[in-house]
């Protein structure tokens, strides 16, 4: 009976819905007169060249998987969910046991769950205890801004609370300024201490580098990004290298680009 309620209150919430849900007080829109023109007119065309109008607006939910690999070594192998439209994370981690950790939660509430699966003909779930519920959550939510901004910045740039600014030209591999740098910040309290600079190809109008800065601190991250696929009318990079360790490549494969599933929020009844 609990489980009935929890489907209905989630599938009511959603069928209600008819905006996105945003961090509280995001403006509507983006404000446009807010960040530098040059800066806007270069936006314009990496979202549009992404395939970002109408087609973003249509991408309720984006899932995929990524794998790291460093020195020839995968380090990591988690499947990931974005529910846009209900502001919702959920992440699955591939474990070498053959189990599956997974940890969902709302962005802006207070909902979150977490379990361990063993995958097989009965799929054996198990709830984790708070403090392993917790430590999930923690992780879960410092990769999230990094996964979701990596894989969306062709996109984000236009969201509601960015702001732009040019920094200037930018050195292809060839050391000619074929590029342009940008700056974004976001009003979004979840990425209100990340500054990120993605280097745009004149020539295709696609982001080529992305650096991400932790405003206040010397942490800085960032990658090439490559092997560009279209999913849904949207154009995602598959293959990343770390700038800063030669050594580690990020591939995402399976993505999909479509409607939310509730289920996969939905945390299991355990006795």
């Amino acid at each position: 009976m609990k489980r009935f309620l929890l489907c209905f209150a989630l599938l009511a919430a959603c069928g209600g819905r008819t905006a996105y849900q945003r961090y509280p007080g995001a403006p509507a829109t983006l404000d446009r007169a807010s960040s530098d023109a040059k800066a806007l007119e270069i936006a314009d065309k990496v979202f549009a060249a992404a395939g970002g109008p109408g087609n973003w607006d249509n991408a309720k939910q984006l899932r995929w998987r990524q794998t790291i690999t460093a020195d020839g070594k995968q380090t990591l192998d988690v499947e990931e969910i974005w529910d846009r439209w209900n502001a919702r994370h959920l992440g699955r981690m591939f474990r070498t046991d053959g189990t599956h950790m997974v940890v969902g939660y709302e962005l802006y509430g207070s909902f979150s769950m977490g379990y361990v699966q063993q995958p097989g003909e009965k799929e054996v779930k198990r709830n984790l205890d708070d403090a392993g519920r917790a430590a999930a959550l923690k992780v879960a939510k410092e990769v999230f801004n990094e996964h979701t901004s990596v894989l969306t910045m062709q996109f984000l740039l236009l969201e509601p609370g960015a702001k732009l600014a040019y920094v200037g030209t930018a050195k292809d591999d060839a050391g000619n300024e074929n590029y342009d740098e940008l700056k974004v910040t976001f009003g979004d309290p979840l990425r209100a201490d990340l500054e990120f600079h993605p280097v745009v190809d004149r020539a295709t109008n696609m982001i080529v580098r992305l650096e991400i800065l932790k405003t206040g601190t010397q942490r800085k991250v960032g990658y090439t990004l490559k092997d560009w696929v279209t999913i849904g009318g949207l154009k995602f990079a598959t293959n990343r290298s770390n700038m800063g360790y030669s050594g580690e490549t990020i591939v995402i494969k399976d993505i999909k680009v479509g409607g939310v599933d509730d289920n996969e929020f939905i945390a299991p009844i355990t006795h």
